[in-house]
């Protein structure tokens, strides 16, 4: 009789547990299922986004871009919108925007659509682009990273953004609180060292011209002699 009591309560527990973990497994299932169709739903949503995520307007042109609505924080230029060229973006597209890298895609040459972009972190240049706004790049505080294609108008080195002959300092992204100027610079462009939190700089032999308020608001920067390596103690000021 025992014997027949232990294997009913051995057969009860095994069918017990059986339904126990089956229904686990099913919830686990349940729970993939969903997630891979959350994700599924997420890359529809990106897939046919591209238009939704701007603001533009269409004209005989092409696609004029007046806004970026989208909440994605890494952001490419589009080239096209439902299949339309897209042949210009506002200077103000991303002004207010939570974008924290931006791409800007291959034939494109100006870069003027950074105003107010006060989030960017990250700007990546094409081989194209040969004009760039420095009054805006200075007034983006979080910007310690610019990215440059080989082959293009301008190369990037020690943090600080040059033209691809060495030879105009553009502006300096990520120059640290002392800075030489490499030989072979022959002029530092305007806004170029703006708003930066600069201690000392110090100037090569080459050097012939320093463009308007390239040191704006550097206000603890100390004035090196262009023809000597002997630091002042002048805060320098350009206007």
């Amino acid at each position: 009789m025992k014997k027949r009591f232990i294997v009913a309560v051995f057969a009860l527990t095994f069918v017990f547990c059986s339904c126990t973990n089956g229904s686990n497994g099913a919830g686990e299932a349940t729970e993939i299922s969903s997630e891979v169709q959350t994700l599924s739903e997420i890359s529809v949503t990106e897939e046919k986004s591209v238009s939704e995520q701007f603001k533009y307007t269409v004209n005989e042109y092409g696609v004029y871009i007046t806004g970026y609505i989208g909440g994605q924080t890494v952001v490419t230029i589009p080239t096209e919108i439902d299949g339309t060229k897209v042949y210009k973006v506002s200077d103000n597209a991303f002004r207010g925007s939570r974008v924290e890298e931006l791409i800007i895609p291959e034939g494109m040459t100006q870069v003027k659509c950074i105003k107010g972009a006060y989030h960017l972190k990250k700007l990546v240049l094409p081989t194209t682009a040969d004009k760039i706004d420095t009054l805006e790049l200075a007034y983006l505080p979080e910007l310690d990273d610019i990215e440059v294609t080989e082959g293009g108008h301008f190369i990037a080195s020690n943090g600080v953004l040059f033209s691809a002959d060495g030879k105009t300092l553009v502006f300096a992204f990520d120059c640290g609180d002392d800075y030489a100027v490499p030989e072979g610079t022959e002029e530092i462009g305007k806004f170029a060292f703006s708003h930066k939190k600069l201690r000392s700089v110090s100037f090569p032999s080459t050097l012939k011209t320093i463009g308007q308020r390239a040191f704006e608001d550097c206000e603890n920067l100390l004035k090196t002699d262009p023809s000597s390596s002997n630091t002042r103690s002048t805060n320098m000021e350009f206007t």
